[in-house]
């Protein structure tokens, strides 16, 4: 995320401080900052290069500038929500133990927080952690070691709107490569070893869309549209070298051979444990459950049902209509109906 990009509050607007006044901010703590989240943006972008900034802003605006506007500003409220936490209980900020972050995710939990957003709070408050250690702030990450809550993904669920968002965002960080992947499991549903057998001759346009052509299960193949985002990571890979001869493979390993199904695999568990999705010691993140998000979201998104078995290339519409009656039954569920009955 560029400097520019972090909201600036006019001059004038109400609630924004004089020039005078944000200067000397930066010097504060993150706890003592003001709790509008655009002001604390603009702070932290002017105090990532200023050397008389306070080194929990200092690096906090580092930190956000790896990130996307809507993702940077979620990353910031959760920072600052916890170095205020921290502050109530007389603990630095840079200080921090696992026991602390144990007790904070304890606190969390007693709230009634859901998983998932604990979850990306952790990884919010990692990758601060992990940007103060390579600024040598402090020798080592006090998040790392802390068990995350299960979040019950299931082969039918798949991972939720803002994982999913959060997991292209990490895949682009990785490089075109890692991002083309991960958008092709999960933009267009694809099995591991579909995407292991693409070629840079399945590639394709027509009738103004960029296309993929896919061979499928039982020896099928469909041509599959590419979205704006997939197009444009796909185009960065193939400017890279050795992506001219029609027979090498898209997505390749290191040496240039196809990607084994395992080294798709292997390329998920990884971006799923950098986001949080899953952690040391938990079932990784696998493509399979990505291909399950894509038919889920898809629904969610107001996709016709006729429309995702085609993506999905299910031969029968009752594996598509399963994933349909599986979310609508979370959504219906009886439970919440007699809790409001009862009160």
């Amino acid at each position: 995320m560029a400097l520019a990009e972090y909201p600036h509050p006019p001059e004038g607007e109400r609630g924004s401080p004089p020039r005078a006044a944000a200067v000397a901010s930066i010097a504060l703590p993150l706890a003592a900052l003001p709790d509008s989240v655009p002001e604390i943006l603009h702070l932290a972008a002017e105090a990532a290069t200023a050397p008389e900034a306070a080194a929990e802003l200092r690096i906090l605006g580092r930190f956000l500038l790896h990130h996307r506007a809507a993702t940077a500003s979620e990353y910031c409220r959760d920072v600052v929500a916890f170095s205020k936490w921290c502050k109530g209980r007389e603990v630095e900020l840079l200080q921090v133990d696992r026991t602390t972050v144990e007790l904070w995710v304890l606190s969390m939990q007693a709230e009634g927080i859901m998983p998932r957003t604990l979850r990306r709070r952790l990884a919010a408050v990692q990758g601060f952690y992990l940007e103060a250690v390579d600024a040598g702030v402090i020798g080592k990450v006090p998040t790392l070691r802390v068990k995350r809550p299960p979040v019950g993904t299931s082969a039918k669920s798949g991972i939720g709107r803002e994982e999913a968002a959060l997991l292209l965002e990490a895949a682009e960080d990785a490089g075109p490569r890692d991002e083309l992947l991960i958008r092709l499991l999960l933009l267009n549903g694809l099995r591991a070893s579909e995407v292991a057998q693409l070629t840079i001759g399945d590639v394709g346009d027509e009738r103004g869309h960029r296309t993929i052509r896919v061979r499928r299960k039982g020896g099928r193949v469909s041509v599959e549209a590419l979205s704006p985002g997939t197009r444009h990571a796909l185009d960065r890979l193939l400017q890279q070298p050795g992506h001219a001869d029609p027979e090498a493979p898209l997505i390749a390993d290191p040496e240039g051979d196809p990607l084994s199904r395992h080294g798709v695999a292997r390329i998920t568990h990884r971006l799923g444990r950098v986001v949080g999705i899953t952690a040391s010691g938990e079932p990784p993140l696998n493509p399979h459950e990505l291909r399950h998000s894509f038919i889920t979201l898809g629904l969610d998104a107001g996709a016709s049902l006729r429309d995702m078995q085609r993506a999905a290339a299910h031969a029968d519409p009752r594996t598509t209509a399963d994933y349909d009656r599986r979310r609508k039954a979370l959504d219906t569920h009886p439970s919440y109906l007699v809790e409001r009955y009862l009160s």
